[in-house]
């Protein structure tokens, strides 16, 4: 019995351990100006050569403003050709940042059961 009482709690320590992860928060350093068409020109110039995508809105947690959301206009820049891709927010105070910078951009092709998860 002692062992069977001993066996649970493991059992139980490890179910609620997986079940509680921990939620994470990052600070990160990401590229803004006041002047947005500096952040276009970085992702659409020479280097990256990225073309509009898709757009749409975004919620962002800033960490200067105590962690408060902020909604923000988003959009995706691509280069199909090096597989390079940007997502640049556009702030309501006329501020533009690059959100995510990213590579190996490409699209999910579902095996035919569809996409597991």
């Amino acid at each position: 019995m002692k062992k069977l009482m001993v066996g649970l709690i493991i059992l139980f320590g490890i179910l609620t351990s997986s079940a509680l992860a921990e939620q994470k928060k990052l600070a990160v350093l990401i590229d803004c100006d006041s002047d947005t068409s500096k952040i276009f020109e970085l992702v659409q110039g020479e280097r990256f050569k990225e073309i509009p995508f898709a757009q749409g809105s975004m919620i962002v947690q800033i960490a200067a403003f105590n962690g408060a959301p902020v909604t923000a206009e988003m959009i995706m820049t691509v280069n199909p050709q090096t597989q390079t891709y940007s997502m640049i927010a556009m702030f309501p105070d006329n501020h533009a940042c690059i959100i995510v910078p990213g590579a190996n951009f490409a699209p999910i092709i579902p095996p035919q059961g569809g996409i597991e998860q």
